[in-house]
């Protein structure tokens, strides 16, 4: 009798700990590859000029096993940690409206926060949100830029 009591329980919380996984979305492919800023959006409170953020289109960030190159950033040893966050949350504190990105407010959105050898990385692309599987945004001094992952013609 206690053992089929025990059963129950384990079996209900595998349940509930497949339903909540279930609650966010699982993106795929990985990070890995190259990602390129292809857009940006100004905030009320940018520190570079459209000029500036405009010269930053095309720049790129490789995502590897081993390394993490963005622009003439380099880490070597990165360790990634997720979280999760609806995109309301983060577009008020990012100074911009969640329909920037053609998204509901409440649609969960994964946090990466790049460490590098074990220490913060305080460098651009050491934070990014990922909206989707192709998409990833980067804020950096009022000024959130949009990179699309780039794929290989076949």
């Amino acid at each position: 009798m206690k053992q089929s009591k025990f059963f129950r329980v384990v079996a209900a919380s595998i349940v509930v700990l497949f339903g909540l996984t279930a609650c966010q979305p699982m993106y795929s492919p990985e990070l890995k590859g190259e990602w390129r800023i292809t857009g940006f959006h100004t905030s009320t409170n940018a520190e570079l000029t459209d000029e500036e953020a405009l010269s930053w289109l095309g720049y790129s960030a490789h995502f590897g096993e081993r390394r993490i190159q963005f622009s003439r950033y380099d880490c070597h040893d990165p360790k990634i940690t997720t979280d999760w966050q609806q995109l309301n949350v983060v577009t008020d504190r990012l100074g911009v409206a969640p329909d920037l990105f053609g998204m509901r407010g409440e649609t969960p959105v994964q946090l990466l926060f790049i460490d590098c050898h074990g220490e913060p990385w305080f460098t651009p692309g050491a934070e990014l949100i990922r909206l989707d599987d192709e998409r990833l945004i980067m804020a950096w001094k009022g000024v959130i830029f949009e990179f699309r992952q780039q794929r290989s013609a076949r």
